[in-house]
């Protein structure tokens, strides 16, 4: 088991969203499970979905079931699990409950689709017995063709062909099974949604399908991308990725496949792509914006059904809060005034406690030098350990101690409170314009 930074997003804007995509894109985890909070999954299902174009071997843990009761919020974990095609296990982390359906999920996730292979070989077994079948079909062929309109000849054509294909059947890799089931299992689960693969004319299932222009644009980096890199890594996430234009991405590229990172041929198709969409008037911050409103509009769809709200206004005093909070007339007037009030609280606030302290330990300065006198310590020594290293420690304590013993708490209520995630949305477009995201404000 490796614990990875917790993180909203694969798109990675922060470190720790970074160390996040890596380990997952890039490190080939047997298996990835992703926790989401209950009483807000619409919101987690958005790097739920991030992490399924990445690799399909998830499992998704909904935790805090327990507080989504509390709320009258009803979770349908299994037309969850139908909808994302991959385990789902509820979870009260808090109390323990639940905990083992992950293992159970888990196991579900690593070895089913080993079993659906074997399933998959019997069944083509019982269908036709490869060679030893080939005389019975022909044989039977023969028989029902003293019945048929059709010529004996065409019957028994169409018996060797049938028992050919069953033998190359049978001969089929792992690799081309687990492509075939998988295809079928998504194909029931998602019907509208499949791309047509431009080297074997059939249909493939995808969970995200991005708008027309970025999968013609994935379409036609994907045979390039797949023959400069090394193919363990999903080569439908990556072109996304690198059309996506993100540049800490390409660190990481550089890093993990730098055959792809050094390819000219791969360069050149993407500049290619991005001067045709220049030509239509498509810029690089539309084709990010349209790629995140995927996941978004994504998640929307699956919650629809799965997540039921007995009390329907139970978020509306929420919904109250965020426009008054975030919107662009009341949003940073009450900002500032909430940041300028907690800074002059801690300044202000400090300065009794500060006085106190210091007045306390100051007071032993006196004590432990004539303590050091009486007992003889020789008068560098004294000087050094009290007034030097005491005294130090008393001017940082008086001093420091009352502002942090303030202002974290009070930092600490704001976020439990739900504020400090609406000051990041705030100036979220402010710090973009330097390359930087919302969330780092809270760090200023």
């Amino acid at each position: 088991m490796v614990d990875i930074p917790g993180c909203y997003s694969l798109m990675a804007h922060s470190t720790e969203e970074e160390v996040a995509r890596d380990f997952i894109c890039f490190e080939h985890p047997d298996a990835v499970v992703v926790v989401c909070d209950a009483t807000c999954l619409e919101r987690n299902l958005n790097l739920v979905l991030q992490v399924l174009e990445a690799t399909p071997k998830a499992v998704v843990c909904v935790n805090l079931m327990d507080e989504a009761k509390k709320k009258s919020i009803d979770i349908r974990l299994d037309l969850l699990e139908e909808r994302l095609g991959v385990p789902v296990a509820g979870t009260a982390a808090r109390s323990k409950k639940g905990l083992d359906q992950i293992y159970t999920c888990l196991s579900r996730c690593l070895f089913e689709k080993e079993d659906k292979i074997e399933d998959a070989n019997v069944d083509l077994m019982e269908e036709g017995e490869s060679e030893e079948a080939l005389p019975d079909l022909i044989e039977k062929a023969t028989d029902q063709s003293e019945e048929s309109e059709k010529p004996q000849e065409s019957k028994i054509s169409e018996a060797i062909e049938t028992a050919e294909a069953i033998e190359y059947a049978e001969a089929t890799e792992k690799a081309d099974a687990i492509e075939h089931v998988e295809a079928i299992e998504h194909a029931e689960i998602f019907p509208e949604e499949t791309i047509q693969n431009s080297k074997e004319e059939e249909k493939r299932p995808v969970l995200i399908r991005y708008p027309q222009y970025i999968e013609d644009a994935i379409e036609a980096l994907s045979p390039v991308v797949e023959s400069a890199s090394d193919g363990k890594i999903n080569i439908r996430w990556l072109c996304a990725r690198l059309l996506d234009s993100n540049d800490n991405l390409m660190q990481a590229v550089k890093k993990y496949v730098s055959s792809l990172a050094e390819s000219g041929e791969v360069a050149e198709c993407l500049e290619k792509i991005r001067s045709e969409w220049r030509a239509r008037g498509i810029h690089q911050e539309k084709v990010s914006d349209d790629m995140a409103s995927v996941f978004v509009r994504k998640a929307e769809y699956l919650c629809r059904g799965v997540v039921i709200y007995e009390n329907q206004t139970y978020n509306r005093k929420d919904r109250k809060l965020d426009f008054i909070f975030t919107s662009k007339s009341t949003g940073f007037p009450i900002m500032f005034l909430v940041l300028l009030g907690i800074f002059w609280l801690t300044i202000t606030g400090a300065n009794y406690p500060s006085q106190l302290l210091s007045n306390v330990l100051f007071g032993f300065e006196d004590l432990l030098s004539k303590g050091a006198a009486w007992a003889g310590v020789p008068e560098l020594i004294s000087n050094l350990l009290v007034h030097g290293m005491y005294r130090s420690l008393a001017w940082v304590v008086s001093v420091m101690l009352p502002p942090m013993a303030i202002f974290f708490p009070l930092f600490t209520l704001l976020e439990d409170f739900g504020y400090l995630p609406r000051v990041a949305f705030n100036l979220d477009r402010c710090f973009k314009r330097c390359s930087a995201c919302g969330k780092q404000a809270l760090t200023m």
